[in-house]
């Protein structure tokens, strides 16, 4: 299937109750998330917003990417301090609900009518100057959804 675009009318977003939160105070988080919107943006994503909050929800990230509204939650980690079965095991099903939800929501308010995602951004801050590494796992909410 051909990926198609979706427009965002500027008077559309943000949404009235969609708030954005504030960055991340713990410097390896910052520099994850960076990484992963900086990652999107090169590949041709656009960045919608960070730390996107809706209730007690909160999303890392969302974006449109290659025609998908895209949620990505960011799980960072200093290559010496944490593996990366650890850094999933990070992310529980609690959170998943949530950030499911409020993606569904999205795309219902921006009319989107093709599938939308919920993926984890694993990043692994190495010791400079090697940038961070990004491993990417699709669809953390085990489906993917119609925002119709």
């Amino acid at each position: 299937m051909p990926w198609r675009s979706v427009a965002v009318e500027p008077a559309r977003w943000p949404p009235p109750w969609l708030r954005l939160g504030a960055a991340p105070t713990n410097p390896t988080a910052l520099l994850g998330e960076s990484a992963v919107a900086t990652s999107l943006e090169r590949n041709g994503g656009i960045i919608l917003g960070r730390n996107v909050r809706v209730g007690r929800a909160e999303v890392d990230i969302v974006a449109l990417y290659r025609g998908q509204l895209v949620a990505v939650e960011v799980k960072s980690a200093a290559v010496e301090s944490v593996a990366q079965i650890e850094m999933i095991s990070r992310i529980n099903p609690r959170q998943v609900a949530r950030i499911t939800s409020v993606t569904c929501r999205m795309a219902q308010w921006l009319s989107v009518d093709q599938p939308w995602t919920v993926v984890a951004a694993l990043v692994t801050i190495h010791p400079s100057p090697i940038a961070p590494t990004i491993d990417w796992i699709q669809d953390i909410a085990e489906a993917t959804y119609s925002g119709k």
